[in-house]
């Protein structure tokens, strides 16, 4: 094992104390589960549909169901562009279900260093919770989503780790960011076409009167044809 695969499991370990020794007044245990299908139309052209399922209130209550439909171009083996319509189905307080709608737009670089691959991705997204996109009241939010990704492939496993930050943008009170998630797991790929994801993440708001930090456990499957 080379010199870069220790630096990740060194930075891993520090970031990962740090959000454990973070004080939140609200703890929750949650669990993703999510099956993620694309086909492949050409070399650089994909469409992609998403399907998750969040569990919270420590795995008690289904707090989301989520269904994505998106598009995917891929300039070459580096770099993609990516256009997202993503549906949630989310609980409220008064344990009726909302339906918020997203729209969001993703760059994804991707280079190798020792080894080591190294995802950078850029997401811009507006979300609201009606059922129309353009929302006149100002009930609409958006955000911008830096995230890096670490992942060392190691026969059919790929272990990773990744960071990324929340920035509300055109927010009408100060709020730099709006949470942070840290989350480290691995790919298993049974062949080209199925592949598993399993990871555990922290995710911690920020900037609110009851901070809330997640625990999270997410399982997905992947089929690629």
């Amino acid at each position: 094992m080379n010199r870069a695969w220790y630096y990740i499991i060194i930075l891993s370990s520090i970031i990962f104390c740090f959000f454990r020794a973070a004080t939140a007044q609200v703890n929750d245990a949650n669990m993703w589960t999510g099956v993620e299908i694309e086909k492949k139309i050409s070399q650089s052209l994909s469409f992609e549909y998403v399907h998750e399922t969040r569990f919270n209130e420590n795995i008690t209550e289904t707090g989301s169901i989520i269904n994505e439909l998106g598009v995917n171009y891929r300039f070459n083996k580096k770099s993609r562009i990516s256009v997202f319509y993503r549906l949630n189905y989310q609980r409220q307080l008064n344990n009726m279900y909302i339906p918020i709608n997203r729209v969001y737009f993703d760059y994804l670089y991707k280079t190798n260093i020792n080894n080591v691959e190294i995802d950078l991705r850029l997401r811009v997204q507006s979300q609201q919770k009606n059922i129309i996109i353009i929302d006149s009241d100002g009930n609409t939010k958006y955000a911008v989503r830096p995230r890096i990704t670490l992942k060392y492939p190691i026969l059919k496993f790929s272990p990773y780790f990744n960071f990324e930050a929340y920035f509300p943008v055109f927010y009408n009170e100060y709020k730099p960011i709006d949470k942070l998630r840290f989350a480290i797991g691995t790919e298993y790929s049974f062949n080209k076409k199925n592949s598993f994801d399993l990871k555990y993440m922290i995710q911690k708001e920020l900037y609110t009167n009851n901070p809330v930090t997640d625990f999270i456990l997410s399982l997905s499957y992947n089929f690629k044809f």
